[in-house]
C-alpha cells in the first residue's frame, strides 16, 4: 500500500495543495497587477483633472489680467483727459462727437460715473479736465445709481441698461440681453466699476449672474460684503482658499458652502468659528475632534457644543467655557457633567433656563433658588417639593411675575401674587377667582400695566370703567 493516501480524483493530497497554492498565488499576482492598474488609471484621471484645473485657472488669470488692463488703461486715459478716445475704442461715433456729448454722457450714465470714482482717488487733479464733473458734481450717487444698483440686486439690470443705452432696441427680447450680458460686462469697464460697487453693498446679487459667478475679482467683493454669497459660486471658486476665507471672515456660516477639501482645513474653520461658533456644524467630522478648534467655537457660541464631538461634550473645561457663554448649552453636555453641581451651578447662574437640564440637581436649593432668581420662568423646572417652597416661589416671581402660573396652591396666596402682578400686571391673570376680585391685588396690576385689567372680576372692571 501506498505511503500516501489518494483523494477522490485519484490525485495525491500533497499534489493538490501544491496545485491549490499556485492558483492562489497566480490570483494574489492577478490581483496586484489589477489593483497597479487601477492606480494607474486612477493617477491617469487625477493628472488629467488637474491640468485641466490648472488650464481654467490659467484662462481665469488671463481674463482677469486682460480685464484689469483694460480697466487700467482706461484710468490711464481719464487720468490725462483723454477719456473721449476711450470712449471712441469702444464706440461707432466719432471723437469729435463724442467729445461733445461728454457732459451729457456722464450725466446719463451711471457706469461712467462708477469709473470716475474709482479713476478720481487715483489722480484727483484729473477733474481739471471734466468741466462736466466740476460743476454738476456728476461723480456722486445720486437717484440715478440708486436706481440702477436696485436693479442690480434684483436681477433686472438688463432693464436699467435698456433704459440708458440709446443704441439699444426696447423691443429687444430680454433673454436675448440676458445672452449678451456676459460680453456687457467683458467689454465695458464702467458697467464693471458699478457692479463691483453695487457687489460691494450687497454681494448676495451675484446670484443673478452666471458670468460673474465664475469671476474671481467679483467673487472676492461679492463675499467680502455678503459672506453667504459663496453659496453662488462656482465649485471652483468654492475650492479657492482666498475666497472662501474672506467668505467665512465676514459670515461664519459660509463654511457650510465651501469645498469640502477646506472645510477640513483647521485654519479656515477656525475663521469660521471665530465668526460664528455655530460654523462648527459645517467643519469636517475630524475637526469637531479638536480640543482647541471646539474652545474656539463655544467660547463664541456655547451652543456650538451641541456640534463637537461626543468625546468633547465630557471634557470639563470645554462645557465650563460653553456654559459660561450660554447656560443653555447643559442641554449638550455628557449627563455626568449635568450631574456636576459646579458646571450646573455656573450654567444657571448664566441663564436659569438651564435648569431643566440639571438632572437630579433640580430638588437642590440653592440651584433652584440661583435659577429662579436668573429667570423666574425656572420655577417651572425645579424639583416637585422645591415649587412647594415658599422663599423660592417668592423668588420666582420677584424675578418674573409670569412664574406665577407655575407656582401651584401659592397662586391663591395674597403675598405672592401681590409679588407677582407688581414685577408684571398680566400675572394677574394666573392668580385665583378669588384674587381678581381682591382691590389691593387689581389695583398693583394696574398700576404696573393697565391692560391687565381684563383679567380683573367684572365687578372691579365695571368700576374701574365708570
Amino acid at each position: 500500500m501506498s505511503s500516501f493516501a489518494i483523494t477522490n480524483k485519484g490525485i495525491p493530497s500533497s499534489r493538490e495543495d501544491r496545485l491549490e497554492r499556485q492558483m492562489e498565488k497566480r490570483l494574489a499576482e492577478a490581483e496586484k497587477r489589477q489593483a497597479a492598474a487601477d492606480r494607474r488609471l486612477a493617477e491617469a484621471e487625477q493628472q488629467q483633472a488637474a491640468e485641466a484645473e490648472k488650464k481654467q485657472t490659467k484662462a481665469d488669470r488671463r481674463q482677469a489680467a486682460a480685464e484689469k488692463g483694460q480697466d487700467l488703461a482706461w484710468y490711464s486715459l481719464f487720468c490725462h483727459g483723454d477719456l473721449a478716445h476711450a470712449i471712441q475704442s469702444n464706440s461707432t461715433e466719432s471723437a469729435f462727437i463724442i467729445n461733445q456729448k461728454m457732459g451729457e454722457s456722464f450725466a446719463r450714465n451711471p457706469g461712467l460715473r462708477a469709473l470716475a470714482r474709482e479713476a478720481l482717488p487715483i489722480k484727483g487733479s484729473a477733474i481739471g479736465y471734466y468741466p462736466c464733473l466740476q460743476e454738476n458734481g456728476a461723480t456722486e450717487k445720486g437717484e440715478q445709481e440708486e436706481i440702477w444698483y436696485k436693479q442690480f440686486w434684483n436681477g433686472n439690470l438688463r432693464h436699467a441698461i435698456l433704459q440708458d443705452t440709446t443704441q439699444s432696441n426696447p423691443t429687444e427680447q430680454s433673454d436675448l440681453i440676458d445672452q449678451k450680458m456676459g460680453e456687457a460686462f467683458a467689454r465695458d469697464p464702467g458697467l464693471r466699476a458699478l457692479a463691483r460697487e453695487a457687489l460691494s453693498i450687497d454681494g448676495s446679487a451675484i446670484r443673478h449672474y452666471p458670468f460673474l459667478q465664475k469671476n474671481s475679482a467679483a467673487a472676492m467683493t461679492a463675499v467680502r460684503a455678503h459672506g453667504l454669497a459663496l453659496q453662488h459660486l462656482t465649485k471652483r471658486l468654492k475650492a479657492d482658499p482666498a475666497i472662501v476665507d474672506m467668505a467665512v471672515e465676514q459670515n461664519g456660516l459660509a463654511l457650510e458652502h465651501a469645498d469640502e477639501s477646506l472645510q477640513k482645513d483647521p485654519a479656515i474653520v477656525k475663521k469660521a468659528v471665530e465668526q460664528n461658533g455655530l460654523a462648527l456644524k459645517h467643519a469636517h467630522w475630524s475637526l469637531r475632534k479638536d480640543p482647541e478648534i471646539v474652545k474656539i467655537a463655544v467660547r463664541q457660541n456655547g451652543l456650538a457644543l451641541k456640534y463637537a464631538d461626543e468625546s468633547l461634550r465630557g471634557d470639563r473645561e470645554i462645557v465650563k467655557i460653553a456654559v459660561r457663554q450660554n447656560g443653555l448649552a447643559l442641554e449638550h453636555a455628557d449627563e455626568s457633567l449635568q450631574e456636576d453641581r459646579k458646571i450646573v451651578e455656573r450654567a444657571v447662574r448664566q441663564n436659569g433656563l438651564a435648569l431643566k437640564h440639571a438632572g437630579s440637581l433640580r430638588e437642590d436649593f440653592a440651584l433652584v433658588l440661583a435659577a429662579v432668581e436668573q429667570n423666574g420662568l425656572a420655577l417651572q423646572f425645579a424639583g416637585w417639593l422645591l415649587r412647594k417652597d415658599r422663599e423660592i416661589v417668592l423668588a420666582a416671581v420677584t424675578q418674573n411675575g409670569l412664574a406665577l402660573q407655575h407656582a401651584g396652591a401659592f397662586r391663591g396666596d395674597d403675598n405672592i401674587v401681590l409679588a407677582a402682578v407688581r414685577q408684571n400686571g398680566e400675572a394677574l391673570q394666573h392668580t385665583t377667582s378669588l384674587l381678581k376680585a381682591n382691590q389691593k391685588i387689581v389695583e398693583a396690576a394696574l398700576e404696573q400695566n393697565p391692560k391687565s385689567l381684563r383679567y380683573a372680576n367684572w365687578t372691579l372692571r365695571e368700576g374701574v370703567q365708570k
